[in-house]
């Protein structure tokens, strides 16, 4: 379930996931990785490059599997602490703006739960149609 906080345009949820907490790091930090699950149903990644580094960028090409639509994001690193925290800018080509997403790694010893927030989405509609959830 997503979470969108008081007074801002902000998109926060958890999700557990049944792995140890590098191996769900290492999804966000690995090209052969991120090319297999990033983006939402019914679409794939034709590009994804990565700088996986602070100051480094990163820029994927979703595809939408049904009418071909593709969509550019991109972004900068700002922090990363392996395999606790994950900081990086997210611009899309339609947006006039830039988002923040901030991800935590929380280490269940048998599991890892992953906190994610991303903020701050330049209008309502954008907040509302944004897939990561």
């Amino acid at each position: 379930m997503n979470v969108y906080e008081k007074g801002g345009r902000v998109l926060t949820f958890s999700r557990r996931f049944e792995a140890p907490r590098d191996m769900v790091f290492s999804l966000w930090a690995h090209p052969r990785h991120l090319i297999r699950w990033f983006g939402p149903r019914a679409h794939s990644l034709s590009v994804c490059e990565q700088d996986f580094r602070v100051g480094g960028s990163w820029r994927v090409c979703i595809v939408n599997a049904d009418n071909g639509d593709k969509t550019w994001v991109w972004g900068t690193y700002r922090e990363i602490t392996e395999p606790e925290t994950l900081v990086f800018s997210y611009s899309m080509h339609w947006h006039q703006y830039e988002t923040l997403v901030s991800i935590r790694f929380e280490d269940l010893a048998d599991a890892t739960l992953m906190h994610f927030r991303q903020a701050e989405f330049g209008n309502d509609s954008d907040l509302a149609d944004h897939g990561w959830g």
